[in-house]
């Protein structure tokens, strides 16, 4: 039985910016998580079935692995965005590019802006943090009871669950 993971913080933020959301790799129930690599310069997708050719013939898919009965795909991520990719080890979500912000916002498969039923919108916590919205910033200090610096983050660093030990990395580049 495999083992589902909710959706992490490189799903959200760094997933996108290849163009996909974990509905890329067909249904949600394959998708099971995704992660950077340790040198930052891949990302590595798991799933619970193998690849179609959508994904193979991604522009940035490099190779596909089969391990534990588990199936991953890595890809180079986009030059343009590995300096985003640093920032979010670090947790600087507000300080992405403008271009990793609106392609995060619009793949990621996360509410933006969505109408609801009093005619307000909603739009996801992670989302508003790309922004340090003052609503968000207000709801976790009401929430946290705390005062919360202006420069501050609005959400956590990512975690260990984010990050993957390719090993490869040394021998992708030599092919």
């Amino acid at each position: 039985m495999t083992e589902k993971r909710s959706v992490n913080l490189c799903s959200v933020y760094i997933l996108p910016l290849l163009g996909l959301n974990k509905l890329s790799f067909g249904t949600s129930e394959r998708f099971i998580t995704s992660y950077v690599s340790e040198d930052d310069l891949h990302v590595v997708v798991e799933c619970t079935h193998p690849y179609t050719a959508v994904i193979t013939n991604h522009p940035n898919f490099k190779f596909s692995m089969e391990k534990d009965g588990k199936y991953f795909a890595v890809f180079n991520v986009p030059e343009f965005y590995l300096s985003d990719v640093k920032k979010f080890r670090k947790g600087k979500y507000s300080q992405f590019s403008e271009s990793a912000k609106q392609l995060i916002i619009k793949k990621s498969g996360l509410a933006y802006r969505r109408p609801t039923a009093d005619g307000k919108f909603s739009t996801d916590l992670k989302l508003l943090a790309l922004t340090k919205d003052k609503e968000l910033k207000k709801h976790w200090e009401t929430l946290l009871q705390v005062k919360i610096d202006d420069d501050a983050e609005l959400a956590s660093i990512p975690g260990e669950d984010n990050f993957y030990r390719l090993e490869l990395s040394d021998k992708l580049e030599a092919v």
